[in-house]
């Protein structure tokens, strides 16, 4: 049995320990955000508090802990920032493009080691979410952004206590060393083809949501983001797992949080990211369900109705459909290439 589970769930110690820390800050802060009647700073908190788990779990291996935990301090700050400032932009097609176009190549610039990378790619991940949210003014932005920051902060104050907690009561020493890198790496042309593609398809994702007036667009390009990858085979793959994870989540959903109270949303959160965590690095369907089961307890706590559920397969459809069709024309246009070099 535990073999099996082996396929879908992480038992790595530490990473449980990141997970139930995550479950028990998001608990609270769901719980909190119910009782101060929907403080959409708590939602903000809550959206910090996943991105930056998200970005400690995925780099959990083979990285010294304190690096770690260093650059989700920074990240922590940085992210602020950017959250806030697209809870400004959110409603300008033209501002939010200008960023997106910023933010997406700096996968390919931070590329020389995978923390840098992973950094690019969930400060892009977090400027997407602020996209979700719209500041009416400068003031609301900011408190917006701290709030994001806050989240965020929970986790790394949590893992430097861990830390702390291992050396003082376990004695236990670090076992990998600090990785040397070079900030800034300039991309070969397969890489900036597919970055070029994939900016297009996250701005492409974007602009469909703004033309249609989705309820929730930033879904789009954020589907954009997370599903496309620099091979046309693993991208089908990862369409097709995060199709299944998202209709998945979509029935049990459907099945058990329409049934559950305000106060059974809350707990159920702490479930559901626990579950989104330890799933993350094991097996991509397990954590797209984990993660839409999570999205929609959010979402039912702040009031939505059953008909979230079909926006969320909808929007998730479109954005495979624009990741796929990207996704080709990075394909076609590399074996152009590969043919004229082979012809040369």
């Amino acid at each position: 049995m535990k073999k099996l589970l082996e396929n879908f769930l992480e038992f790595d110690f530490q990473i449980n320990l990141i997970a139930l820390q995550t479950a028990i800050f998001g608990g609270i802060l769901a719980v909190v955000y119910y009782l101060t009647s929907y403080n959409t700073g708590l939602m903000a908190a809550i959206m910090g508090l996943l991105t930056n788990s998200l970005m400690l779990t995925q780099n959990y291996h083979g990285h010294n802990s304190k690096q770690r935990l260093f650059f989700g301090l920074v990240f922590s700050f940085i992210c602020s920032l950017m959250f806030g400032l697209a809870t400004i932009v959110s409603s300008s097609i033209t501002h939010s493009t200008l960023i997106i176009l910023f933010l997406i190549p700096l996968l390919s610039i931070l590329s020389s080691h995978q923390l840098l990378k992973s950094f690019a790619f969930y400060l892009a991940y977090a400027f997407i979410l602020g996209l979700g949210f719209s500041a009416p003014s400068y003031l609301v932005a900011i408190k917006y952004g701290l709030f994001f920051g806050f989240g965020c902060l929970l986790l790394v104050s949590g893992g430097f206590i861990r830390l702390w907690l291992r050396k003082k009561l376990f004695h236990a020493n670090e076992s990998v060393d600090f990785v040397k890198y070079r900030l800034i790496s300039y991309p070969k042309k397969r890489e900036a083809i597919f970055i070029s593609i994939l900016t297009i398809a996250v701005i492409l994702g974007n602009l469909i949501a703004f033309l249609l007036h989705l309820s929730h667009g930033y879904w789009l390009p954020l589907t954009a983001l997370l599903v496309m990858k620099n091979e046309h085979q693993i991208t089908l793959k990862r369409v097709l797992e995060r199709v299944i994870g998202t209709i998945l989540g979509i029935i049990i959903a459907y099945i058990l949080l329409t049934k559950f109270s305000m106060i059974g949303l809350s707990l159920g959160i702490m479930v559901f990211f626990y579950l989104s965590i330890i799933t993350l690095n094991k097996h991509y369907v397990a954590f797209c369900t984990s993660i839409t089961l999570l999205v929609m307890d959010i979402l039912f706590l702040s009031g939505e109705e059953k008909g979230i559920l079909k926006t969320r397969l909808l929007e998730t459809v479109i954005g495979v459909i624009v990741v796929v069709l990207a996704s080709l024309v990075v394909k076609i246009w590399i074996d152009k290439m590969d043919t004229k070099n082979n012809e040369s």
